[in-house]
């Protein structure tokens, strides 16, 4: 896949959090596919006629009539990938799914489930120590199997943006920003009033201290204002 259809790729991932309103992980992904307009039916819920044709189809999921269908008997962490993954087909309008495509949904999938850039993220909260399989599980809520997947292609990830003149682009620095609060700035320390002073106060006397009256009397008289 080249990076043109990765940055395609990206965008789509971008414009599903934002229109979803996505800015934590791991997220629901039939909420995902229910903006988009489509239902979400398990396996389970259908007639054994109607679950015989879903399978005949697909083992893990399958899309007809505006509703994606999905295998509910397989381990729960791989589910959230395989609906992501049938609503990369869509976005992504592909129409014979053919080693290529399938490809693509996968890179959507993984990518959307735990963006590269926030894996990366994680790491730099984790004081740059390494990131592993189980980290990125514990956090986005993918299965063991998916977080492996993502963790070999965040390696590969970070060597091109170390090692090479690549940065994140401009797509992937917009997905981290949705999800990491940018520290409020410090409030400016209040300056505080200088005391309002009587530029006349070296005409005024204390009239009570018949002492200090005298003596300031004698010194007025005797310097000049």
């Amino acid at each position: 896949m080249n990076l043109d259809r990765k940055a395609i790729i990206d965008q789509l991932i971008l414009k599903t959090y934002r229109m979803c309103n996505i800015t934590s992980f791991p997220f629901d992904c039939k909420k995902v596919l229910k903006a988009y307009g489509y239902d979400c039916k398990a396996y389970s819920s259908l007639s054994d006629k109607k679950k015989k044709i879903c399978l005949g189809v697909s083992d893990d999921a399958c899309i007809m009539n505006g509703t994606i269908y999905y295998n509910d008997t397989m381990l729960q962490g791989r589910i959230p990938f395989t609906l992501m993954h049938e609503l990369a087909h869509i976005l992504l309008e592909h129409r014979i799914k053919d080693e290529e495509e399938e490809h693509e949904a996968d890179y959507m999938a993984s990518n959307l489930l735990a963006p590269r850039i926030m894996i990366h993220q994680l790491r730099l909260t984790n004081k740059y120590q390494k990131v592993t399989a189980d980290d990125i599980h514990n956090y986005f809520g993918i299965s063991i199997s998916a977080s492996n997947i993502a963790v070999m292609d965040y390696h590969q990830w970070f060597a091109d943006i170390a090692h090479t003149t690549r940065k994140p682009s401009d797509t992937e620095l917009a997905i981290k920003d949705l999800f990491v609060e940018k520290p409020k700035p410090k409030p400016r320390p209040k300056r505080r009033k200088r005391a309002e002073t009587n530029t006349n106060y070296r005409y005024l006397l204390d009239t009570s201290n018949d002492d200090y009256f005298i003596r300031e009397m004698e010194r007025r008289r005797t310097e000049p204002y």
